[in-house]
């Protein structure tokens, strides 16, 4: 017996065969140079091509394209220019499509040597001679089903008459391929046909090639046959035509795709998305094939678990029972093994990988394979990486539909960097702008991002967040850059038959992807977008752990960022109602704070905290509604039975400088009505002519001018003086400037031509508080008391007549005669609340709960004096009559204040404390009682010291 040798294609061993049998299977490319062989016995391969005898040697320059390695690479010089490297199926394509000319010169990678194109045989199509000769008589044409080989890939084809001498792609390796000509053909017949062999070698079996079939589009050859009939042409693996109880061939190995109805002997079958056959291979010929023949068994006794890489081949009777029953079920049920899963799953591989053809079909099939099998994690790693590379390879034919994409970005619940590199691929080579879904995966994987248990919590939440400021963003989406690099596409296949290939699978094998580095500055803004929405969802987070009951409260509400705000705010119609109730004649709503605090549930107390305050403010905020005086602006906590006023402001925002000239605008006012109310005449006309001209000066906006009528209007109907600010004022500016702003106020005083007692008085307080010597008011008044008397001296009838006039009583030109004069009085005033934000009262103590329970009683102040107690006698301290005109309130703190000269702040704050006062509202109360019963202020703040005039109340 001669020499017998064994096989090594495509990672599977075939043999013996006989040296003659061997150099038939090499001359019809089954064996291929490349491939490696082995003698019965003989330990190491050896590559094919070595082997003497076996292969022909190709001419050196005419060796046909197509019969090469589809690894072999190309370079194209081209007006000077060096382009590639192509592969031999690229050009093929350029030949074709006549980018490439016969005089171009080709040089193989590796190979130093320069071609000419038209010496490399197979790239041009010959040129058809036109013979003057009488036609040679007609030949008998073989019988239908002659098979011939591709001298690419070496796989069986079968062809019908009509497609003699065309060339075609093949359809497993998309090379194009010639049909031997019709002399070719008639010189043999279909019996003569090399017959296939009963093993292996049994992955070239035949293709049939006929006229009424439809695959993808492939570029058309340039013989002039129309694409239409080019493409209608092949078929392997295309689904077969829907037919009731069709059974596979033997002579083939079909897809049974979307429209087909196969039986695979359990009945008829729609659609199993499956590769079948009626041969029997020896050995595995593709790890998802069904092979009719191969007994399967249908059994209540569970089959044996599948091995790690299953296959129907080497599966038991019961174990490919089991697999067909899941198909003819629906393959859908969530009990079955994941291994039978996997089978099916190696099909859907090979119908993208070697076929090329099915994309959508694939793609909607693994979707659903993903959410019926979710809680495996390796299938569902192997899965998405398939289903992305799938979408990719769409992008060269336009891509799939956008709500396919949409569900396969939402199917995607772990992104590695198969899936990243895939997905931003496929958008970066259409061109278009990344969807917002895509753009919150790529921020979670970036190291940049914050990992936070807010977006697992919030999920829903956050997304949502995250994409609304995304759009605010990127109105037009987020774009890829335009500069990239190409690199191969690297698919590890989860079959073990596609695993086990030397070579990479056809359809990704010269193909190239974008490659993008998502750690790159480009999308550094998406880690940026990412921990915002993450902190701002902090606060919320925290508010739905502290109320734990499920609904939504006002805190949780209001910590939402607005874009989240998509219901009611829980307290609405609690305000709503209050705000309606308040209501004055002028249609301003008055309200009191402990309305507004009894919405809130807070425990009674003589003065919210700054806590309290800033939850009042916020609910107002978010429902829209602007309260006056804000305590954020004056730094002042409000009382219990504080009066507000509370306005619709719908409004944007305002920057702090705008702010600030509300400040002043405000403490402009303030300081006005104080010296204006003094005389006891001032209406609000009179105080609206002095906020207009402020708003005028100071160009409020209208979202500001309205805070300041509110303001105006608060002041003038609570009978509310605040001369507080003047403290900021002393503590901030120089006396020489505080001069400018007394000079101010004593203009508004005057502005109707008189000072009268009690304007006075107020102008000596307001000149105290500002720390103003008292010289400079008595200096300032004797200026005015002698323009008056020269004013009054000798009046002229038209004088007397223009002062019964209709004429405004209030004279603005006099008060602008001054301002202009003294116009850094709003420059100075500005420079103060610019330069510091308001300081907080200190927060104050509850009422003991024996007196919280009477406050509310008209008497309740009464009702507190009484709780408090005075170790020493009033008597013992001054007299009875002068403290019993202090108010109530204040009269047991103050006669413990009185016994000393000077107190440390603390000292007296913690008195205060003691007696349920605030510090700084108690001495102001002292104080203006002080300054309307003695004339003077009898308390006054001296660094960390507060002293107490004793000699004003007739102490030592």
């Amino acid at each position: 017996m001669g020499q017998l040798w064994h096989c090594l294609i495509n990672g599977q061993e075939y043999g013996p065969f006989d040296a003659a049998r061997l150099r038939e299977i090499a001359t019809h490319s089954k064996l291929r140079p490349t491939d490696h062989v082995r003698l019965s016995g003989a330990a190491t391969w050896t590559v094919a091509s070595k082997v003497k005898g076996l292969f022909p040697p190709p001419p050196a320059e005419t060796r046909p394209l197509a019969s090469v390695s589809r690894d072999r690479q190309w370079k194209v010089q081209l007006n000077g220019r060096t382009l590639g490297p192509y592969s031999d199926r690229q050009l093929k394509l350029f030949a074709m499509r006549g980018e490439l000319k016969p005089h171009h010169l080709l040089q193989i990678l590796g190979d130093p040597k320069w071609r000419e194109a038209r010496k490399i045989q197979g790239l041009f199509e010959a040129p058809t001679a036109r013979s003057p000769a009488k036609a040679p008589p007609p030949q008998t044409p073989p019988v239908a089903g002659y098979k011939f080989a591709c001298t690419a890939c070496g796989r069986m084809l079968n062809c019908d008459a009509p497609l003699f001498g065309k060339t075609l792609p093949c359809p497993i390796c998309k090379n194009l391929v010639t049909v031997p000509s019709l002399a070719i053909a008639a010189s043999s017949t279909a019996a003569t046909a090399i017959p296939l062999p009963r093993n292996p070698l049994a992955d070239n079996e035949p293709v049939v090639i006929q006229s009424e079939r439809t695959t993808e589009s492939v570029a058309a050859p340039s013989n002039g046959l129309s694409i239409k009939r080019i493409l209608g042409s092949i078929r392997l693996g295309g689904s077969a035509s829907e037919k009731v109880d069709h059974r596979p061939s033997k002579e083939s190995i079909e897809f049974y795709g979307a429209s087909t109805v196969v039986d695979l002997g359990f009945g008829p079958l729609r659609a199993p998305l499956v590769y079948a056959t009626a041969q029997r291979f020896g050995v595995t010929y593709d790890a998802s094939l069904i092979e009719l023949p191969l007994p399967a068994t249908r059994s209540s006794v569970p089959p044996e678990s599948l091995p790690y890489w299953p296959t129907y081949h080497e599966a038991t009777p019961r174990q490919r029972g089991r697999y067909l029953d899941w198909l003819y079920g629906g393959r859908r049920d969530p009990s079955i093994e994941l291994g039978y899963v996997f089978i099916f799953f190696y099909g859907l591989e090979r119908r993208i990988l070697i076929d090329g053809v099915d994309h959508a079909i694939v793609v909607d099939e693994i979707l659903q394979l993903i959410a019926s099998y979710t809680k495996s994690n390796s299938f569902r790693t192997y899965a998405t990486s398939l289903l992305w590379l799938t979408v990719y390879l769409t992008a060269d034919r336009g891509g799939l539909p956008e709500e396919t994409v949409a569900r396969v970005i939402q199917s995607t619940s772990r992104w590695n960097e198969d899936s990243l590199q895939y997905s931003l691929g496929y958008f970066g080579r259409l061109g278009i702008p990344l969807p917002n879904a895509l753009a919150v995966a790529i921020a979670s994987c970036d190291q940049r991002s914050i990992n936070s248990v807010v977006v697992a919590r919030h999920h829903d939440k956050f997304n949502t967040l995250f994409k609304s400021r995304l759009a605010a963003i990127h109105p037009n989406g987020f774009s890829l850059p335009a500069k990239h690099r190409e690199r191969k596409i690297e698919y590890r296949p989860a079959s073990g038959t596609l695993l086990a290939a030397r070579n990479p699978p056809p359809e990704i094998a010269s193909r190239t992807i974008p490659a993008y580095n998502p750690s790159l500055r480009h999308f550094a803004s998406l880690a940026t977008l990412w921990n915002e929405c993450v902190d701002e969802l902090k606060e919320f987070d925290r508010a739905s752990r502290r109320d734990g009951s499920g609904a939504v409260t006002a805190e949780m509400y209001e910590a939402l960022p607005p874009e989240l705000r998509r219901e009611e705010h829980p307290e609405r119609s609690a305000w709503q109602r209050v705000i309606e109730f308040g209501l004055d004649e002028s249609g301003w709503p008055v309200v009191k704070i402990s309305q507004l605090s009894q919405i809130k549930n807070f425990p009674l107390r003589p003065q919210l905290t700054k806590k309290q305050c800033e939850t009042l403010l916020a609910t107002a905020d978010s429902l829209k509604l602007s309260i006056e005086p804000d305590a954020r602006l004056t730094g002042k906590n409000y009382r219990w039975d504080e009066l507000v006023v509370v306005f619709q402001d719908d409004g944007p925002s305002h920057d702090a400088k705008a702010l600030t000239q509300y400040r002043t605008a405000a403490t402009l006012l303030q300081l006005s009505l104080a010296i204006a109310k003094a005389d006891e005449v001032l209406d609000e006309g009179e105080l609206g002519k002095i906020a207009n001209h402020i708003e005028r000066d100071l160009d409020l906006s209208p979202q500001l001018t309205k805070r300041l009528e509110g303001l105006k209007h608060l002041l003038v109907t609570s009978d509310k003086t605040e001369t507080s600010v003047t403290q900021s004022i002393r503590k901030s500016l120089a006396v020489k400037e505080r001069k400018v702003i007394g000079s101010f106020l004593v203009t508004v005083a005057a502005s109707d031509r008189v000072i009268c007692d009690k304007e006075r008085k107020a102008l000596k307080k307001a000149f105290r508080g500002l720390g103003i010597p008292a010289d400079e008011l008595t200096k300032l008044l004797a200026q005015h008391d002698a323009l008056e008397l020269a004013t009054n001296s000798a009046p002229e009838v038209d004088e007397i007549d223009a002062r019964q006039s209709d004429a405004p009583a209030l004279s603005l030109e006099r008060i602008r005669a001054i301002r202009e004069e003294t116009s850094r009085v709003q420059e100075l005033l500005h420079a103060v609340l610019s330069s510091a934000e308001p300081e907080w009262d200190a927060d104050d103590q509850p009422y003991p709960s024996d007196v919280a329970t009477k406050l509310n009683d008209s008497k309740g102040a009464a009702v507190v004096a009484e709780v408090i107690e005075v170790d020493e006698p009033i008597s013992a301290i001054f007299e009875a009559s002068l403290l019993e005109q202090v108010p109530e309130r204040y009269q047991a703190f103050f006669a413990k204040m009185a016994t000393q000269s000077s107190w440390r702040r603390a000292e007296l704050a913690d008195l205060a404390r003691a007696n349920s006062l605030m510090l700084n509202a108690a001495c102001e109360a002292i104080n203006e009682w002080s300054t309307e019963a003695i004339g003077d202020w009898v308390i006054e703040e001296a660094d960390d010291h507060i002293l107490v005039h004793r000699h004003l109340l007739g102490l030592q």
